[in-house]
């Protein structure tokens, strides 16, 4: 097969939806329960149920694989290159603005929270953890539900564990060297440190930003929609997701209960929101037809633009222009999606697989093209 065919044929892992790491009984189940859904006989391609086959054929082999995992690999790190030319010293000393477009990315190591693994993992561009903290090793790195992790200063890093109500920091050797006071927190769900030092929190139905000594700085919960049927209309935020500086010194909030992702100055004024609507009011579609589900994540890309992901990928301008959006991942749950450069955007998802749920890791450019993907946790249904 030569270079330009190799580019040309999906990842054969993917293809199966197995872990590079996954043993062959897996591979058989795999191969088997596809092939029962996509074989001519059922309905399926021809050109399909090839790609099954040769996909099976290499894996199941053991030196086939080997030679295949090597060819993997080279092309995987010559790709990751373009994410990780200028990110050696990115987080050596204090916080840049730009450090936290994407605060998960580090040198060619990403970080993701592993939920139902209740772990905090650090992934090589091989697929390999680096790095784990929690998961069941030791009782004192219990995490019950993870839902954000992201690099700080000195390699150290910020954990969300909503199930524990904390918000904390730990280093390399998994030394814990801040926590916020719990009694302050509320299941948060999101946390970002700012190149002030100071941290913006997301928990139950607010945005907090707290000093080291966990003293509130600044906060929001909602505003008032103005008299509807001569009584003041209280919009809280409901459900929000996560909080995200701008970089006009405004915040970008996911309102997911209220079905729509705002841009807010620290006095609480709304300067942008996404569906464009005079006012959110949660249940009702009278401002205009825009119908939405609720978004998961949100942020601007510059002063412009925003990235907004609900059950798709999307990036639109500050009047509304679609520049480009993804929505290949069906049946999926995208937690969040960060830009890297004009073409590359790193996702995180749990994914519905015919044989149960898939959490991975994915780059793809704006063609859609998956350039790596990795399974870094697995709920087997098979």
């Amino acid at each position: 097969m030569t270079e330009k065919q190799n580019q040309q044929k999906p990842d054969l892992y993917e293809l199966l939806q197995v872990h590079p790491k996954a043993d062959n009984e897996i591979i058989k189940k795999a191969y088997y329960t596809i092939m029962h859904q996509i074989h001519p006989d059922k309905g399926g391609s021809e050109e399909q149920t090839k790609l099954i086959n040769y996909a099976y054929e290499v894996l199941i082999d053991k030196v086939k694989r080997e030679q295949y995992d090597k060819e993997r690999a080279s092309n995987l790190k010559q790709k990751i290159k373009i994410l990780t030319s200028n990110a050696e010293n990115k987080h050596t000393g204090s916080l840049q603005e730009e450090d936290i477009k994407c605060p998960v990315l580090l040198s060619n190591q990403v970080l993701v929270a592993d939920e139902r693994g209740r772990r905090i993992l650090i992934l090589n561009n091989s697929g390999d953890i680096t790095w784990q903290y929690g998961g069941g090793e030791f009782p004192d790195e219990k995490l019950i539900k993870p839902k954000f992790a992201s690099f700080l200063k000195h390699h150290k890093i910020l954990i969300v564990d909503e199930g524990n109500n904390r918000i904390f920091e730990v280093n390399h050797e998994k030394k814990i060297t801040w926590s916020c006071n719990e009694h302050l927190l509320n299941k948060p769900v999101f946390a970002l440190r700012l190149p002030s030092g100071n941290t913006l929190v997301t928990d139950n139905q607010r945005v907090i930003e707290i000093d080291s000594e966990s003293k509130i700085i600044w906060q929001y919960t909602g505003k008032s929609a103005g008299d509807l049927l001569k009584k003041k209309i209280d919009i809280s935020l409901f459900r929000p997701l996560s909080a995200f500086p701008s970089n006009n010194g405004n915040v970008i909030i996911t309102d997911s209960g209220n079905k729509c992702i705002i841009e807010i100055t620290k006095k609480g004024k709304i300067v942008w929101q996404y569906p464009p609507k005079k006012f959110i009011l949660w249940g009702t579609e009278k401002e205009n037809e825009i119908v939405t589900i609720g978004f998961n994540f949100g942020y601007s890309v510059d002063k412009n633009n925003y990235i907004i992901v609900s059950d798709k990928i999307m990036e639109i301008t500050n009047n509304y222009k679609f520049l480009w959006e993804y929505d290949k991942l069906h049946d999926s749950d995208i937690h969040w999606a960060f830009k890297i450069d004009n073409n590359l955007v790193l996702i995180d998802s749990i994914h519905l697989v015919r044989r149960g749920l898939n959490q991975e890791i994915m780059l793809i450019d704006k063609n859609g093209k998956t350039i790596w993907r990795y399974y870094y946790s697995q709920a087997r249904i098979i």
